[in-house]
C-alpha cells in the first residue's frame, strides 16, 4: 500500500505525510546518495592509485629484461 503525499502520515503525527515523513525520507535518500557518491570517489581514487602503480612496475619490467634483438 503506497502513502500518496496528502494523506495522513503513518507515524502517527496527525500530519499529511508531505508535511511529516515525507521530508525525512526525502533528506535520508540524498545522505545516502551523497555517501555512496563519496565511497564510489574514494574507490575511484584508490582504482587509480593501484593502476599507476602497476604502469610503474610493468615499466620496470620492460626496462629490466633486455630485448630479444638485443640478444641476438
Amino acid at each position: 500500500m503506497n502513502i500518496g503525499r496528502n494523506d495522513p502520515c503513518s507515524c502517527g503525527s496527525g500530519k499529511k505525510y508531505k508535511r511529516c515523513c515525507l521530508i525525512r525520507q526525502e533528506l535520508d535518500a540524498q545522505a545516502q546518495a551523497a555517501i555512496e557518491e563519496a565511497e564510489f570517489q574514494e574507490w575511484l581514487a584508490k582504482d587509480l592509485v593501484i593502476g599507476q602503480q602497476n604502469m610503474r612496475d610493468a615499466e620496470l619490467i620492460r626496462q629490466a629484461i633486455p630485448r630479444t634483438e638485443e640478444l641476438i
